[in-house]
């Protein structure tokens, strides 16, 4: 069986240097232990960090989304990682070179890099094709190294290259963060994807399960929300993970809670507003883009009171400098305005 699982940060990130999840794999934690890795079958996810002992950051930024290849050597990674979305150039093209290095170390396919873009695996005697890329415009680098933004026209002479596969995933990383839908432009270019001829669409980046719709027998995935991130949030702590049989090609789902460490685990109980009963009847639902970006700016402050909580509750656990750097950088942004 495919397993697909959405994004995945394996490092301490902005609101818990010292005693985040990176901080929790050094001292010997796995944060996979509770997915359930049946022998057999191959796990695709979205890498959201950097695996690299380099940086060219300074000061707190230089420990924020990095974990070093040496602090991973006792977790089993998953056989498959995404690694074109907007975290990947946090720290620079050598970080990113490193973490394809670490990934080739640990016999782990990958797709997303430019001179990369798909990757083709074998499994269960099927080519399974995989196209990753971002949409969203790289703030850390002005040249990403993996495959961003790409025109209609590279869709389509990409795809091309892999029709002779038996099934083809796109894996992309759109959307905006901490809303329970997509915009209309979203659904339209998912409804594109397929109609050039990808079977499968899973979307990430709004650390949020959102809806799936149907669309001419494919299955679009708008996002599987987080499967490895401390978020405080509430509700980015429901995830999915989406099973694919490669016998009748049958796609099927089981829901994930993230528990106070921000590890995955089966969830018995989901609550309607974070299921695809309710999530699934949002989509499509013509909405004015003056309507949903007022949604998300309040999703966006929902968000943030839930990390300025979670701040001032783990203070004690922060090293002395990363507290004094993070509240003096809330003071530039928030009360100076600078």
């Amino acid at each position: 069986m495919i397993k697909i699982v959405g994004d995945i940060n394996l490092a301490d990130w902005f609101f818990d240097v010292g005693s985040g999840i990176g901080t929790r794999i050094q001292k010997g934690e796995d944060p996979f232990a509770e997915l359930q890795r049946k022998t057999g079958d191959f796990w695709i996810g979205n890498l959201e960090c950097v695996v690299s002992d380099v940086t060219d950051k300074k000061g707190t930024d230089a420990q924020q989304f990095v974990i070093s290849p040496s602090a991973l050597k006792a977790v089993r990674p998953l056989d498959f990682y995404g690694v074109a979305n907007n975290h990947a150039m946090q720290h620079g093209a050598k970080a990113y070179d490193e973490v394809l290095r670490y990934l080739e170390d640990n016999n782990v396919q990958y797709a997303g890099p430019k001179e990369k873009k798909t990757s083709v695996i074998r499994y269960d005697n099927k080519s399974i094709a995989i196209s990753v890329f971002s949409q969203h415009k790289d703030v850390f680098s002005d040249n990403p190294r993996y495959w961003y933004m790409p025109e209609y026209n590279e869709l389509e002479e990409e795809i091309s290259k892999y029709k002779e596969a038996d099934y083809r995933i796109a894996y992309v990383h759109w959307g905006n963060e901490f809303i329970e839908y997509p915009y209309q432009d979203q659904i339209q270019f998912a409804h594109y994807l397929v109609d050039i001829g990808y079977n499968l669409i899973i979307g990430m980046h709004p650390h949020r399960l959102q809806g799936y719709e149907v669309y001419k027998g494919t299955h679009i995935f708008y996002s599987l929300g987080n499967c490895v991130f401390n978020m405080a949030w509430e509700p980015c702590r429901y995830s999915v993970i989406i099973s694919l049989d490669t016998d009748d090609w049958k796609v099927s789902f089981e829901y994930l809670r993230l528990n106070d460490k921000g590890f995955p685990e089966i969830a018995k109980d989901v609550p309607l507003e974070y299921s695809f009963e309710h999530l699934n009847g949002l989509i499509g639902k013509l909405r004015e883009n003056e309507e949903y970006y007022s949604t998300v700016q309040s999703r966006n402050s929902s968000y943030q009171k839930a990390n300025r909580k979670f701040f001032i509750k783990n203070l004690g656990t922060m090293p002395f400098k990363v507290k004094k750097d993070m509240i003096l950088d809330f003071v530039k942004r928030r009360i100076i305005k600078r």
